[in-house]
């Protein structure tokens, strides 16, 4: 695409209001706290402390990178094996979901990250009335579910 779609964009002027990268700065707690999923010399897995919809899951790369090309071979495979830890958990529950690369537009900022969003809740009145998004599962529940 030839513009920055505006979710993309509201993350960059967020992460702007910080001095230093706030992802970068979520990994080491997050690591210790009950919404840590799984973790390798690469990658951290963890559902977000405020979710936009029940069981999403972040894979953060550890190092501050703009996007996935950066990735050596090494870190591609640890890549997959996060990925497999979490796809294998939904696949199986034949949990549909959807992911999205987050790569930092060019001139940006914005730590590379990855987000799975399991499609399990349908938009009904007050979804679609107010677009927010009700969240039934706590991140801490979600977690657990991933981990089991």
């Amino acid at each position: 695409m030839d513009i920055v779609p505006q979710a993309i964009q509201a993350k960059v002027e967020a992460v702007k209001k910080y001095k230093k990268c706030p992802y970068c700065d979520i990994i080491k707690p997050e690591e210790d706290s009950e919404r840590f999923v799984y973790a390798n010399e690469d990658f951290i897995v963890l559902c977000p402390f405020a979710p936009r919809f029940n069981y999403e899951i972040l894979i953060l790369p550890r190092r501050h990178y703009l996007n996935i090309s950066e990735l050596d071979d090494v870190e591609m495979e640890n890549l997959a094996k996060s990925f497999q830890k979490v796809l294998s958990k939904l696949g199986a529950m034949n949990i549909p979901y959807n992911f999205y690369l987050h790569y930092s537009p060019q001139g940006e900022n914005l730590h590379f990250h990855i987000e799975i969003v399991p499609r399990i809740n349908n938009w009904a009145g007050f979804e679609l009335a107010t677009d927010f998004n009700v969240i039934t599962a706590a991140p801490e529940e979600a977690a657990r579910f991933y981990k089991e």
